[in-house]
């Protein structure tokens, strides 16, 4: 079903809400297949540095991309993105496995942890139980579940020798 749906980007120059600005647009992508739906929608300025465009193509069951363009006046401030909240609650809730935990960027070949994959590493390091192993001289890192092991790191003094007594660096095993 299409709906008309307002989109409110606010855009910033130097630090303070962008006034005055003409000529912002907007593009709009189907994010699961990359069309273009909308290129170079013409902003509204609302005030404080809100703008608005009436997305009147909108389809609450597709996910979009959104790229809006605030002109070079900007300078590095030109582009802000937002997306639907179909597409947002994807990235957030995406529980990534060991084995495909990385994505490449466009314009990239280097490939980074997804935005999921991070905050679950996060929560897991942060709220699972850590042990120090004096046998291995070695950090371990569990799960909330406090019994699967998600990694190990061997600890060492500044001259490089395992230790858990004068740890000044720590080197990831697994």
């Amino acid at each position: 079903m299409t709906t008309k749906t307002l989109i409110t980007p606010f855009l910033l120059s130097n630090g303070s809400p962008a006034l005055g600005l003409v000529s912002t647009s907007v593009n709009i992508r189907d994010a699961n297949s990359g069309e273009l739906i909308i290129s170079g929608g013409l902003l509204e300025e609302l005030g404080d540095g809100f703008y608005k465009y009436l997305f009147s193509e909108y389809t609450s069951s597709v996910s979009y991309a959104i790229r809006f363009d605030g002109t070079s006046t900007l300078g590095s401030g030109r582009y802000t993105f937002a997306a639907n909240e179909h597409f947002s609650e994807d990235i957030w809730s995406q529980d990534i496995t060991a084995v495909d935990n990385t994505i490449i960027p466009s314009g990239s070949n280097t490939p980074v942890p997804t935005v999921g994959y991070t905050v679950n590493a996060i929560y897991n390091i942060e709220y699972g139980r850590w042990k120090v192993d004096t046998i291995t001289d070695e950090m371990v890192f569990f799960k909330p579940d406090n019994t699967t092991e998600i990694a190990r790191f061997s600890l060492l003094d500044n001259s490089g020798s395992a230790s858990v007594n004068d740890v000044f660096e720590r080197i990831r095993k697994s």
